[in-house]
């Protein structure tokens, strides 16, 4: 069914992906000694409730990347590992945020077939976002940008993987 095969990506305001269409997502909550005080899970849940107002059901979320992304081009590289996760059950209506505003639903076929006419995104997000829309791959992938941004990609690799380490 077409109308179940969209995707809800909003722009975000601030940071990285400013401006770009782009998913929910941020950092992991952590104490004053760096100490993970969720899940990787229970961080996407909390912040697709903080950035667009949907609930997502604990057991839902399905991770299907691990990707690290380099930044070149800053004094130290800026090195960040992103998980990515899909869910298909949600309570609620996607709002903007101060996080993220302008949120459409797009074609997961168009995301597919025809990325770069589809959405403004980050330029990595047209090569990975196709894979694992697909349905057909879980991938782990390393990212370099160029310096200035996330414009262009000036390395990716991937790997296919059955499943992820713990």
């Amino acid at each position: 069914d077409e109308e179940k095969q969209k995707v809800y990506m909003g722009r975000k305001t601030k940071k990285i992906g400013g401006g770009k269409f782009t998913g929910p997502g941020g950092k992991v909550d952590t104490n004053d000694k760096g100490q993970f005080l969720e899940s990787l899970t229970d961080c996407a849940i909390r912040e697709v409730w903080e950035e667009v107002e949907v609930l997502i059901m604990p057991r839902q979320p399905e991770k299907v990347a691990i990707i690290t992304f380099k930044n070149l081009g800053l004094e130290a590289a800026l090195l960040v590992e992103v998980h990515f996760f899909l869910a298909r059950k949600w309570i609620g209506e996607p709002q903007n945020s101060p996080e993220m505003i302008g949120g459409e639903w797009f074609s997961v076929s168009d995301l597919i077939e025809r990325p770069h006419e589809t959405a403004e995104m980050m330029a990595a997000d047209y090569i990975f976002l196709p894979l694992i829309l697909s349905g057909k791959k879980k991938i782990v992938g390393h990212c370099v940008y160029a310096p200035g941004g996330q414009n262009e990609v000036v390395k990716w690799t991937y790997d296919e993987v059955e499943s992820f380490p713990d």
